[in-house]
């Protein structure tokens, strides 16, 4: 099995790779918007002087980018609202009460490792004491 490079075992760096890649995909998002929108205009206006056929390309085009930069950069003030945002504002309030954040989710991970050492445990012995059931060919579909 090949190892794995450090940076690629770290969460902290995964997380910082995929939001670059959203950053990146968004501003070749943009780049196309801008690129085609501006060749199509130019050709239009040349070809009949009027620009009305391509409109609603650029409305709906346009609501499709500003969804996507939502997606990737949040909203205006508010930033994304997914986890590590909850993570940002629980570790603000904790502050903010004067408990030091990084000593709660380290004790709240090993809590979380024990919990799941006592359930691994309870399932063991459970598969001991469950009798397994013998099926009989002609009951299976």
């Amino acid at each position: 099995m090949p190892k794995k490079k450090k940076h690629q075992q770290n969460p902290y760096v995964r997380m910082a790779q995929k939001r670059v890649r959203r950053k990146k995909s968004f501003y070749k998002h943009l780049k196309s918007y801008l690129i085609v929108n501006t060749m199509m205009s130019l050709f239009l206006f040349w070809d009949s002087g009027s620009l009305s056929e391509w409109v609603p390309v650029w409305i709906f085009w346009g609501i499709g980018l500003a969804f996507h930069y939502f997606k990737t950069f949040g909203f205006f003030g508010i930033g994304r609202l997914d986890e590590e945002w909850e993570r940002r504002e629980i570790e603000k309030e904790l502050r903010r009460r004067g408990i030091d954040p990084a000593k709660t989710f380290e004790q709240e991970d090993e809590l979380d490792l024990e919990e799941l050492k006592r359930r691994r445990k309870k399932e063991a012995k459970y598969e001991e004491e469950t009798p397994q059931r013998k099926y009989r060919e002609e009951d299976l579909l």
